[in-house]
């Protein structure tokens, strides 16, 4: 009589009751079901590394973007990854080849996001592939990869990113990614992918979100540091003229008779009443800060110049990226040391000063936000203009005068499409 105890259930003692030459054929198949079920029910399944354990599966399901923590994937799910990632780049002649090969498959899954591309295809293409290469390499550190994807958010602020559309990228990478590797992407990998794919796509929906209170919040306390900038620069006008009267006034009275003490008198009221001229602007706050705690330097008034654009384009990483690449330019050629860390000290004690009453923590976060920002792509550029202007100068002279000609017309001709008000200069 077979052992049937494994399968707890009340037929079996029946079963097991029965005679083993049961004529009965169909009785034979059953028992023989039964057995081959007790066996399966008793064997341990072999271990499969391309398993994913559940809390792991919960902790990364799906598109979060009411959070922006850390993406923590298993050790082996980074190697799976990264060699999976390593071997689609390999099968491109080259990067830029790999970077428009995954542009394309977005655009063929989903042509309606063509829109959200405003720069040339080829630089599209690149920055996909990097973007998405830098946070690879980087899943070992979740810190780092965090960092990444919230300077990709940033430089993405102005698009309508929305979850149907990271669905479609994602989905449109992945298959691209499986097509390419021809069956050799594990589960791990795949999963891999999703999760980080789901993790950028996620973060940049939050981010915007967020993001949108920040530039808020800089755009009123700015318009309050400097709401006094017009009446200021009249006040000052009106200031100058009338100690230019005052001074001609002086001199004309003979000052034997007025007497040595009366004059010192009026010398040192002139002077309280010159330090009681508080500053009421951003710049002018700034320059009284900077000189207060020893920091003033002259690369300080090149981004005062610029600082005013900088805030307004907050929201526009093209234009903010351009404020700053000439503003690295224009620093480029002041002489000395440059402390950005200096600037960003005297401009929150500014704002403090120009903003107590509505100055809060969200504005102490807000604009430590947006000089770290700016700080970022100015250091990206800082040291590197002399080598542009060798490339520059050698292309410039490699035109003949034709070419350079239309070049300068050319140039003239979009300023003037682009800014009509310029024509009036």
């Amino acid at each position: 009589m077979e052992d049937f105890t494994e399968l707890n259930d009340p037929l079996m003692p029946a079963l097991c009751s029965l005679s083993q030459d049961c004529s009965d054929p169909r009785l034979g198949l059953l028992r023989a079901s039964l057995q081959a079920a007790a066996a399966a029910a008793s064997a341990k399944p072999p271990p499969d590394d391309d398993v994913i354990p559940d809390e792991f599966a919960e902790a990364h399901d799906g598109l979060n973007v009411e959070s922006f923590g850390l993406l923590d994937l298993m050790p082996q799910q980074v190697a799976d990854v990264q060699e999976a990632w390593s071997s689609f780049q390999q099968g491109f002649e080259t990067v830029d080849a790999c970077g428009e090969a995954i542009f394309d498959a977005i655009l063929d899954s989903a042509p309606t996001l063509s829109t959200l591309f405003q720069m040339p295809r080829g630089v599209v293409a690149m920055r996909l592939q990097e973007g998405i290469h830098q946070v690879i390499m980087a899943l070992e550190e979740p810190e780092d990869v965090k960092v990444l994807v919230d300077i990709l958010s940033f430089k993405h602020l102005e698009l309508e990113v929305t979850e149907i559309r990271v669905g479609l990228v994602r989905d449109a990478i992945l298959e691209l990614i499986s097509h390419e590797l021809t069956g050799n992407l594990t589960t791990l990998a795949r999963d891999g992918f999703m999760q980080v794919l789901n993790y950028i796509g996620g973060a940049m929906i939050y981010i915007k979100s967020t993001y949108s209170m920040r530039l808020k919040v800089l755009s009123s306390s700015w318009q309050e540091a400097n709401r006094d900038r017009g009446k200021e620069k009249k006040e000052r006008e009106a200031r100058k003229e009338k100690e230019k009267e005052k001074m001609m006034a002086e001199a004309d009275m003979d000052e034997e008779e007025e007497g040595q003490e009366e004059h010192l008198k009026r010398l040192k009221k002139r002077h309280r009443r010159q330090e009681q001229n508080v500053p009421k602007t951003f710049y002018d706050m700034f320059c009284f800060n900077a000189a207060v705690m020893d920091l003033l330097a002259d690369w300080m008034y090149e981004v005062l110049d610029s600082f005013d654009a900088i805030v307004a384009n907050a929201g526009n990483t093209y234009r903010l990226q351009e404020e700053c690449d000439i503003l690295t330019l224009r620093i480029a050629k002041v002489p000395g040391e440059v402390a950005l860390g200096d600037f960003k000290a005297v401009m929150l004690s500014s704002l403090r000063s120009l903003c107590p009453k509505e100055w809060s923590s969200v504005h102490e976060v807000s604009w430590c936000w947006l000089w770290e920002n700016v700080e970022r792509l100015l250091q990206e550029q800082m040291g590197k203009s002399g080598s542009f202007e060798k490339l520059l100068g050698r292309w410039l002279d490699s035109l003949d005068n034709e070419t350079r000609d239309v070049l300068s017309l050319s140039v003239y001709s979009n300023f003037f499409v682009a800014v009509p008000a310029g024509r009036c200069g």
